[in-house]
Protein backbone atom coordinates (compact mmCIF):
# COMPACT_ATOMS: atom_id res chain seq x y z
CA UNK A 1 0.00 0.00 0.00
CA UNK A 2 1.67 3.34 -0.93
CA UNK A 3 1.45 6.01 1.77
CA UNK A 4 -1.51 8.07 0.42
CA UNK A 5 -3.58 4.27 0.96
CA UNK A 6 -3.19 3.54 -2.78
CA UNK A 7 -4.60 6.24 -4.73
CA UNK A 8 -1.51 6.24 -6.82
CA UNK A 9 -1.75 2.93 -8.08
CA UNK A 10 -5.33 3.07 -8.64
CA UNK A 11 -4.72 6.25 -10.47
CA UNK A 12 -2.39 4.38 -12.68
CA UNK A 13 -3.97 1.36 -13.51
CA UNK A 14 -6.96 3.74 -14.89
CA UNK A 15 -4.63 5.86 -16.61
CA UNK A 16 -2.88 3.16 -18.15
CA UNK A 17 -6.33 1.57 -19.70
CA UNK A 18 -7.80 4.90 -20.80
CA UNK A 19 -7.49 5.18 -24.88
CA UNK A 20 -5.55 7.29 -26.22
CA UNK A 21 -8.83 8.26 -28.86
CA UNK A 22 -12.17 7.80 -28.03
CA UNK A 23 -14.91 8.13 -30.35
CA UNK A 24 -18.42 9.54 -30.14
CA UNK A 25 -20.79 8.56 -32.88
CA UNK A 26 -24.27 9.72 -34.41
CA UNK A 27 -26.73 7.11 -35.17
CA UNK A 28 -30.11 7.26 -37.06
CA UNK A 29 -31.46 3.57 -35.57
CA UNK A 30 -31.05 0.76 -33.04
CA UNK A 31 -29.44 -0.88 -35.60
CA UNK A 32 -26.48 1.36 -36.19
CA UNK A 33 -26.81 2.43 -32.28
CA UNK A 34 -25.89 -1.29 -31.91
CA UNK A 35 -22.85 -1.10 -34.44
CA UNK A 36 -21.42 1.83 -33.46
CA UNK A 37 -21.50 0.98 -30.11
CA UNK A 38 -20.07 -2.47 -30.31
CA UNK A 39 -17.26 -1.07 -32.31
CA UNK A 40 -16.50 1.27 -28.87
CA UNK A 41 -18.05 4.82 -29.73
CA UNK A 42 -20.18 6.52 -27.69
CA UNK A 43 -23.40 7.11 -29.30
CA UNK A 44 -25.96 9.75 -30.06
CA UNK A 45 -29.20 9.47 -31.36
CA UNK A 46 -29.56 11.70 -34.59
CA UNK A 47 -31.71 11.02 -37.18
CA UNK A 48 -34.19 13.30 -39.72
CA UNK A 49 -36.28 14.82 -37.76
CA UNK A 50 -34.73 14.79 -34.41
CA UNK A 51 -31.37 15.91 -34.86
CA UNK A 52 -28.44 15.31 -32.25
CA UNK A 53 -28.45 18.74 -30.01
CA UNK A 54 -25.38 20.65 -29.59
CA UNK A 55 -26.02 19.41 -25.98
CA UNK A 56 -26.30 15.80 -26.37
CA UNK A 57 -23.23 15.83 -28.22
CA UNK A 58 -20.87 17.66 -25.76
CA UNK A 59 -22.94 15.00 -22.96
CA UNK A 60 -21.38 12.26 -25.15
CA UNK A 61 -18.10 14.05 -25.24
CA UNK A 62 -17.29 14.83 -21.77
CA UNK A 63 -18.53 10.71 -20.81
CA UNK A 64 -15.89 9.29 -22.94
CA UNK A 65 -12.79 8.20 -21.21
CA UNK A 66 -10.11 9.46 -23.50
CA UNK A 67 -7.40 11.85 -23.75
CA UNK A 68 -8.70 12.64 -27.60
CA UNK A 69 -12.09 12.47 -28.52
CA UNK A 70 -13.17 12.34 -32.58
CA UNK A 71 -17.18 13.23 -33.13
CA UNK A 72 -18.83 11.73 -36.11
CA UNK A 73 -21.67 13.28 -37.55
CA UNK A 74 -22.24 10.96 -39.98
CA UNK A 75 -24.97 13.68 -41.60
CA UNK A 76 -24.17 16.53 -43.22
CA UNK A 77 -26.68 18.23 -41.33
CA UNK A 78 -25.23 17.71 -38.15
CA UNK A 79 -21.64 18.65 -38.88
CA UNK A 80 -22.09 22.24 -37.95
CA UNK A 81 -23.54 20.53 -34.69
CA UNK A 82 -20.90 18.77 -33.70
CA UNK A 83 -18.55 21.10 -34.37
CA UNK A 84 -20.12 23.44 -32.11
CA UNK A 85 -20.09 20.90 -29.31
CA UNK A 86 -16.39 20.38 -30.31
CA UNK A 87 -15.88 24.01 -29.43
CA UNK A 88 -17.78 23.87 -26.24
CA UNK A 89 -15.49 21.24 -25.05
CA UNK A 90 -12.56 22.81 -26.55
CA UNK A 91 -13.73 25.39 -24.17
CA UNK A 92 -14.04 23.19 -21.05
CA UNK A 93 -10.32 22.49 -21.47
CA UNK A 94 -11.17 18.86 -23.68
CA UNK A 95 -9.32 17.74 -26.91
CA UNK A 96 -11.71 16.90 -29.43
CA UNK A 97 -11.92 17.02 -33.46
CA UNK A 98 -14.84 16.43 -36.07
CA UNK A 99 -14.55 14.20 -38.34
CA UNK A 100 -17.01 15.23 -40.91
CA UNK A 101 -18.63 12.40 -41.94
CA UNK A 102 -21.38 12.42 -44.21
CA UNK A 103 -23.04 9.28 -44.21
CA UNK A 104 -23.20 6.55 -41.30
CA UNK A 105 -21.49 3.95 -44.13
CA UNK A 106 -18.07 6.11 -44.23
CA UNK A 107 -18.70 6.26 -39.91
CA UNK A 108 -19.05 2.40 -39.38
CA UNK A 109 -15.34 2.61 -42.21
CA UNK A 110 -13.57 4.96 -40.23
CA UNK A 111 -14.61 2.90 -37.23
CA UNK A 112 -13.00 0.12 -39.21
CA UNK A 113 -9.63 1.36 -39.16
CA UNK A 114 -9.78 3.49 -35.53
CA UNK A 115 -7.05 2.32 -32.95
CA UNK A 116 -7.84 4.21 -29.63
CA UNK A 117 -3.95 3.50 -28.31
CA UNK A 118 -2.61 5.30 -31.65
CA UNK A 119 -2.07 8.75 -31.67
CA UNK A 120 -4.95 11.20 -32.33
CA UNK A 121 -3.19 12.42 -35.25
CA UNK A 122 -2.56 9.02 -36.94
CA UNK A 123 -5.87 7.77 -36.05
CA UNK A 124 -7.34 11.11 -37.60
CA UNK A 125 -5.19 10.83 -40.61
CA UNK A 126 -6.69 6.45 -41.23
CA UNK A 127 -10.16 7.19 -39.92
CA UNK A 128 -10.78 10.04 -42.77
CA UNK A 129 -9.05 7.86 -45.61
CA UNK A 130 -10.88 5.32 -44.59
CA UNK A 131 -14.24 7.45 -44.74
CA UNK A 132 -13.25 9.25 -47.88
CA UNK A 133 -13.09 5.95 -49.92
CA UNK A 134 -16.71 5.33 -49.34
CA UNK A 135 -19.11 5.80 -52.06
CA UNK A 136 -22.70 6.14 -51.01
CA UNK A 137 -26.27 6.64 -52.19
CA UNK A 138 -29.68 7.21 -51.25
CA UNK A 139 -33.05 7.73 -52.97
CA UNK A 140 -35.25 10.48 -52.17
CA UNK A 141 -38.57 11.75 -52.78
CA UNK A 142 -38.56 15.62 -54.20
CA UNK A 143 -40.36 17.56 -51.78
CA UNK A 144 -40.41 21.02 -53.99
CA UNK A 145 -39.81 21.93 -57.89
CA UNK A 146 -36.67 22.98 -58.68
CA UNK A 147 -33.13 22.48 -60.44
CA UNK A 148 -30.68 19.73 -60.09
CA UNK A 149 -27.24 18.84 -61.56
CA UNK A 150 -29.00 15.83 -63.54
CA UNK A 151 -32.35 17.91 -64.67
CA UNK A 152 -35.59 19.44 -63.89
CA UNK A 153 -37.30 18.20 -60.87
CA UNK A 154 -41.07 18.63 -59.58
CA UNK A 155 -42.54 17.27 -56.47
CA UNK A 156 -42.95 14.05 -56.09
CA UNK A 157 -40.12 12.73 -58.21
CA UNK A 158 -37.79 10.14 -56.99
CA UNK A 159 -33.97 12.02 -57.27
CA UNK A 160 -30.75 9.56 -56.33
CA UNK A 161 -28.07 10.85 -55.17
CA UNK A 162 -24.44 9.23 -55.42
CA UNK A 163 -22.11 10.24 -52.23
CA UNK A 164 -24.35 13.81 -51.28
CA UNK A 165 -24.53 15.25 -55.08
CA UNK A 166 -28.04 14.52 -57.78
CA UNK A 167 -27.23 11.86 -60.12
CA UNK A 168 -30.68 11.21 -61.57
CA UNK A 169 -34.21 12.50 -61.39
CA UNK A 170 -37.34 9.91 -62.06
CA UNK A 171 -39.24 10.11 -65.07
CA UNK A 172 -42.60 10.41 -63.33
CA UNK A 173 -43.80 11.29 -60.07
CA UNK A 174 -44.01 8.71 -57.09
CA UNK A 175 -46.71 8.34 -54.49
CA UNK A 176 -46.32 10.70 -51.68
Amino acid sequence: MTPSGGAETYEAIETAAQPSVGVVACAAGAGLESAFSRAGAETVKSHVGARASTGQLLSAIRAVRATDVLVLPNDPDTILVAQAAARAARNEGLSVRVLPTRAAVQGLAALAVWDPQAPVESALEGMAEAAGEVTYGSVVQAGENGETPAGRVQRGQWLAFVSGEVVAVSKGQGRR
